[in-house]
């Protein structure tokens, strides 16, 4: 996968990415990844895994595999609704799809943030919109599985990593976004694989042997810095353990340095580029974020506010003593066990782990406390919490076979975590209504279909008011966010709640935007209907929403 990312990326800047290219690098991606798999007959860490000894173990591995497969696609088979989704990453994908290349789409709330989750999308698209959202949804699984080598290693079986597995599957946070298109699952797997390969680094005598370790960490940490800016704190902490340990191991033969460029560089390497384009077009390397200090470039001071005041809407007061409550009203509370863990571990993999569980809680509270702001550290936190319990149960740490309950134990927990997987998703899916019903369940959509069917008069262009979330329905362009271009409190009077101004004033915005179509949902942003119907077409109604088109002559 993080392969393809890459190749993507390469076909998208060369204005090539096409159909049937896209699938050529899949395939050939794929094929080339199992030849290098059948060659090496061994896992990525050696002590979690090893070969493939006989067929009952290459069969209980495709088992597994086959599982992971089909618990993702129970969980991706559902019509896109998840708001970030449809407003932003799917539209976002399908821009690419549409241009066959990188094209920034400036309408869009975040156009020149890190997207190479959108990419991947974008490549799912070709086919249709659910192999988009099984492919926004298989890091997830995959970082399951990860949880297991990692708990193979660290915990001597992987019955721990399924149980710390399952909680991080049960986190309210991922169960929001679980099988959408949503690029939080990306992060979380890369942030993870940095963390476990440096710790193995860190760990074994790896530290003494060659940089190929922190490179491919750095690779990792590079690929979850290019998905969501939430990763490049938790990438800097990384490095920042690479270098202490650098710096203090014993019998070190090296100047630290060397092993904090091995990382850094394969980082930036990786992640380097959606920076600078942001930085090249916009001025900005982080736009819009960074505007106050880099200057404005399609938000302005106070989109940014307003941003900084919805963001600090989320969570508590960002004072020291909420920090347990913070925990508990993200669903996270399982967080306050790992931070004590540097009291019972320590093992250098442990506290590497704790560290970075500790700088990833203190930047998501005193940054944003927007629950899904903290996935990246929940499987690390996980683990430490499982790893915490098996600590405090002596009659659970056997070594070899003296004690039966430290291998039965574990082994339930693989068959009851994996029994509760299957069986939530596929009652879930039972339960869930049919497509047909959950496209139905949203309103705005005969009013886009009404859209489209006019365009030919009216144009592909459509301003909304209070439907930012419902790009993705609309197969021209949609415009209209509360950041942005085309601001909502810049169209409609938002001194005292949100209405629309006169229907005079909203013409001469539309002409200003160069669009004639205008959708409002007037539950968000009242008006009054019969001046606007006196001076605009009426197109459509359906539930609280209004199509209007400009008269020709306009």
């Amino acid at each position: 996968m993080a392969v393809a990312m890459v190749l993507l990326l390469v076909l998208a800047v060369a204005q090539v990415f096409i159909g049937w290219l896209v699938l050529c690098v899949g395939l050939g991606g794929a094929l080339l990844l199992a030849w290098i798999g059948w060659r090496r007959q061994a896992s990525a860490l050696p002590a979690a895994g090893g070969a493939f000894r006989s067929w009952q173990d290459c069969l209980l591995r495709a088992g597994l595999l086959a599982c992971a497969v089909l618990w993702v696609s129970m969980q991706a088979w559902r019509f896109p609704a998840a708001w970030d989704d449809t407003s932003y990453h799917l539209p976002l994908a399908r821009t690419f799809v549409v241009q066959q290349g990188l094209v920034a789409n400036e309408w869009l709330r975040f156009p020149y943030f890190p997207a190479f989750m959108q990419l991947l999308m974008a490549a799912g698209l070709w086919l249709d919109v659910g192999l988009a959202q099984w492919l926004a949804t298989w890091p997830i699984a995959v970082t399951v599985l990860g949880l297991m080598g990692a708990a193979q290693w660290l915990c001597r079986h992987a019955g721990w990593g399924v149980l710390a597995g399952a909680v991080y599957l049960a986190t309210p946070a991922l169960r929001h976004v679980l099988g959408f298109a949503m690029p939080d699952g990306g992060m979380v797997l890369f942030c993870l694989a940095a963390v476990l390969v440096v710790a193995w680094w860190m760990d074994t005598e790896a530290a003494e042997s060659g940089r190929l370790w922190l490179a491919l960490a750095g690779a990792f940490a590079g690929l979850a810095c290019g998905i969501k800016l939430q990763a490049v704190p938790l990438a800097a902490t990384v490095g920042l353990g690479v270098l202490l340990w650098s710096s203090f191991r014993a019998n070190r033969s090296r100047s630290p340095w060397s092993d904090v460029l091995a990382y850094g560089g394969c980082c930036v390497g990786v992640c380097g580029f959606w920076y600078l384009r942001s930085w090249w077009v916009t001025g900005d390397p982080i736009h819009p974020a960074g505007g106050a200090v880099f200057g404005y470039y399609l938000w302005n001071a106070e989109d940014l506010a307003l941003q900084v005041t919805e963001q600090a809407s989320h969570g508590v007061t960002k004072a020291w003593a909420l920090l347990p409550q913070a925990l508990w009203r993200a669903g996270v509370a399982l967080l306050g066990g790992a931070l004590v863990a540097p009291l019972l571990l320590r093992r250098p993999a442990w506290l590497l782990m704790a560290g970075i569980v500790w700088a990833g809680v203190i930047f998501w509270f005193w940054v944003s406390q927007v629950d899904r702001y903290v996935l990246a550290v929940v499987p690390l936190g996980a683990l430490l919490c499982v790893e915490l319990v098996r600590h405090c149960l002596p009659w659970v740490q056997a070594r070899g076979g003296r004690n039966r309950l430290g291998v039965l134990l574990p082994a339930g927990l693989v068959l009851l975590g994996g029994v509760w997987l299957m069986a939530g998703a596929a009652l879930e899916l039972r339960q869930r209504p049919s497509i047909a019903a959950q496209r139905a369940a949203q309103e705005v959509i005969p009013l886009l279909e009404q859209a489209e069917a006019v365009a030919g008069t009216y144009g592909t262009t459509l301003l909304n008011l209070g439907y930012e979330y419902a790009v993705f329905y609309y197969r021209g362009q949609l415009v209209g966010d509360w950041f942005g271009r085309a601001a909502f409190p810049r169209i409609a009077d938002c001194s005292d709640g949100c209405r629309m101004r006169s229907p005079e004033d909203t013409r001469r915005i539309m002409r200003m935007l160069g669009v004639r179509l205008l959708l409002v949902d007037t539950k968000k942003f009242p008006l009054d209907a019969q001046r606007y119907a006196a001076r605009m077409h009426v197109l459509a109604q359906h539930g609280s929403g209004i199509l209007y088109g400009l008269p020709a002559n306009d």
